[in-house]
Parts: C-alpha cells; sequence; structure tokens
C-alpha cells in the first residue's frame, strides 16, 4: 500500500492542473475596459499660443480617453479668440467628441457658429475642425444666415474663423429685406 503522503501530493497535483486551466479559461474571458479613464464636470479648457488665448471649451462633462480621445456627451461650447484677443465666433452643440489620432474635432447635434465679428451664424447637425488645417466642413445639410442672405445646401469648408467659405452643393439663396 502506498503512503497516505503519495496520496496527498497527487491530490495537489490534480487540483493545481484544474485550477490553473479554470484561470486560464476565466482569462481568456477576459475583456479589456475601453471605457473613459478620466471623467470631468462642469469643465473650462483654455487653449493659447505665446499667451495669447486662441479658444475655451466648456462642457458639463468630459470623458477622457486611454488613447486621448475626448467625448463631451453632455454638450459643449467652444469660443474662438482673433488675434487681438476679441471673442471671434462661438461653436455649440449638443455633443462633441476629440479624435488624438487624426486630431480632428467633431461637433453633433444642433450644431451652431455664431460668426461674431461677420455677423452671420451656421447651423447643422454635424461639424469637423482640424487645427492642422485650419478649417471647418461638413457633408451635411448646412443653413447659413448673413444680414443679407439665407443660404442653404449640403456640404461646407470654411476657414476655420467662418470668414470665407463655400457650400458644395447649394440648394437656394434667400435675400433678406434691410426695411423689415
Amino acid at each position: 500500500m502506498k503512503n497516505p503522503l503519495h496520496y496527498c501530493l497527487y491530490f495537489t497535483i490534480i487540483l493545481s492542473v484544474w485550477s490553473c486551466q479554470n484561470s486560464k479559461k476565466e482569462l481568456d474571458e477576459f475583456q479589456p475596459y475601453h471605457g473613459p479613464v478620466i471623467e470631468a464636470r462642469d469643465i473650462e479648457t483654455i487653449y493659447s499660443d505665446s499667451a495669447k488665448v486662441k479658444m475655451i471649451v466648456e462642457g458639463p462633462l468630459q470623458r477622457q480617453y486611454e488613447n486621448q480621445d475626448l467625448d463631451y456627451p453632455e454638450g459643449v461650447m467652444i469660443t474662438f479668440f482673433n488675434e487681438k484677443e476679441e471673442k471671434a465666433s462661438v461653436l455649440t452643440a449638443d455633443k462633441g467628441h476629440f479624435d488624438k489620432e487624426k486630431n480632428i474635432y467633431t461637433a453633433t447635434g444642433n450644431v451652431i457658429v455664431i460668426d461674431l465679428i461677420g455677423k452671420k451664424d451656421l447651423k447643422t447637425e454635424e461639424l469637423h475642425w482640424s487645427p492642422v488645417k485650419k478649417q471647418i466642413y461638413t457633408e451635411e445639410y448646412v443653413v447659413i444666415t448673413t444680414p443679407k442672405q439665407i443660404l442653404k445646401g449640403n456640404g461646407l469648408v470654411a476657414e476655420q474663423d467662418f470668414s470665407q467659405y463655400v457650400i458644395t452643393k447649394p440648394t437656394g439663396i434667400i435675400s433678406v429685406d434691410e426695411d423689415e
């Protein structure tokens, strides 16, 4: 008859092998976390260059992810400043997203850009901004209101300060009577 210690040793080895197999199975089923690594409420981020304010980003909730992308799921407001540090334009939207890899900001849902200097505004459902190209653009339906006209169409490419723009597929121009 074998020593009882041998039985304990066999039992321990079998238990260890079984335990390792279960642990490996649990690791195989483990899903990595892809959610936000930082959440901040009531944020205000000031971006500057050479000690001059260029823009201010505000939102009730900002989420930052491991890849440095940012989400503003409860709305976003971006105020842009000109060279004289005067407020030049304001963008508001229901949601915002910054794609770090592409360096593109995207605003969605009731997007409104108000040009405070040129006295015009833009309304659309989605708008992208490339800081590298210094352009805003969309393929969505747009309405631009100036003091003298209402311009409508699909698609837009514009300077980031909204000083020059092209509606890629215009659908209509309505002249506004200044006397009314």
